[in-house]
């Protein structure tokens, strides 16, 4: 804010200077100093602008997303450090996965609703035991990401106390 009010200052000064010693034509060629001058902090507030948007849209979401083949999988944290897919998208992975009755009867506990939202979530751990039970290729791939992106990076939490951190690969097994 200070640049800004230094920068302002001298480009006035400058266009007074060139309206007085050369008039009109002086203020046209004094109008290049007001671009130089203001070109990068208007840029730059820009991209601020830009960057605070960004990261307010993806407050709710930031490190809970992680992708399996293109399929968004929405994953939640306790205050365990466990984490909790979501059922809706693994039923997108997996479309012959149990329904909610036999996924409750099987885990108990293992199947719960998160916080205030309306669909199911199952543990890490419980969803990594179906799917040591399932007997599909598509199944084991699944399996073989969520131990790599979701359940080994949990469980280092949980012994070291912080939290796991999102992911960066596509999830490509």
């Amino acid at each position: 804010m200070k640049s800004i009010a230094i920068r302002l200052v001298a480009c006035a000064a400058v266009i007074y200077w060139a309206w007085t010693r050369h008039g009109p034509e002086g203020l046209v060629y004094s109008s290049l100093v007001l671009a130089l001058a203001f070109a990068r902090p208007i840029v730059d507030s820009v991209i601020g602008a830009f960057s605070f948007l960004r990261q307010l849209a993806y407050r709710d979401v930031e490190g809970r997303q992680y992708a399996y083949k293109g399929k968004l999988i929405d994953v939640a944290e306790d205050e365990h450090h466990h984490q909790w897919l979501r059922l809706s998208d693994v039923r997108k992975v997996i479309p012959d996965f149990p329904r909610d009755k036999t996924l409750r009867r099987l885990f108990g506990p293992g199947v719960a609703s998160f916080g205030s939202e309306r669909g199911l979530r199952i543990q890490d751990e419980a969803l990594l035991a179906y799917l040591g039970m399932a007997t599909s290729l598509e199944s084991a791939k699944f399996k073989a990401w969520v131990e790599k992106s979701v359940v080994y990076p949990a469980r280092r939490a949980r012994e070291f106390g912080a939290a796991p951190q999102a992911p960066s690969d596509s999830g490509t097994p």
